[in-house]
């Protein structure tokens, strides 16, 4: 049994989705590399008793749910400045954000770190006081893709329910059903 117009209502709401995702990730400015901007797609997997829409993340699988929702941190911050990740089930506890990732992510930024005197420090001392400040303070909400996720939920729930019944009067249309009693 065939369920296209279903599958086109899946398949509009996850486009608009992660078309929606990408504007909120610009405007946060949370595009480094572009990896969870570019890697962003859906498919449609069918059984043949489900239809469902996946959002996949690429390489970005690991981190894009920190980006959305945000890492509250450990605390400790003697300095000024407020906590961040209010909200958020995840939290810093025990490690602190890999550094490579962070030194990787400066040198794409193009982010040189100085000390008092004005002069240049290493990469991996930048690296640090920002892993450090990351595990302190936590990591920003964004909300990029489960808030238009949200907003969306109740034209989606209307859509979905006439695509359903569009399929099923098409289905009826085309079964025929017979029922003999007795002899051929």
């Amino acid at each position: 049994m065939e369920f296209i117009n279903t599958e086109n209502i899946i398949s509009q709401f996850c486009s608009k989705l992660i078309e929606k995702a990408r504007a909120n990730l610009n405007k946060e400015g949370k595009r480094a590399t572009g990896t969870l901007f570019n890697q962003m797609s859906f498919d449609i997997e069918k059984t043949d008793d489900n239809i469902k829409g996946v959002i996949s993340f690429g390489s970005a699988e690991d981190y894009w749910i920190f980006v959305d929702q945000g890492v509250k941190g450990a605390g400790g911050f003697k300095g000024s400045g407020r906590m961040r990740g209010q909200g958020s089930d995840f939290k810093f506890t025990n490690k602190m954000p890999p550094l490579k990732a962070i030194i990787q992510w400066t040198k794409t930024k193009g982010i040189r770190g100085r000390d008092k005197k004005g002069r240049f420090i290493t990469d991996k001392s930048l690296g640090f006081l920002i892993s450090r400040s990351i595990y302190q303070r936590g990591l920003q909400r964004t909300r990029f893709i489960s808030k238009p996720y949200e907003e969306m939920q109740t034209d989606f729930a209307e859509d979905i329910q006439k695509a359903v019944t569009e399929d099923m009067n098409a289905v009826d249309n085309e079964t025929k059903v017979e029922i003999k009693i007795g002899k051929k």
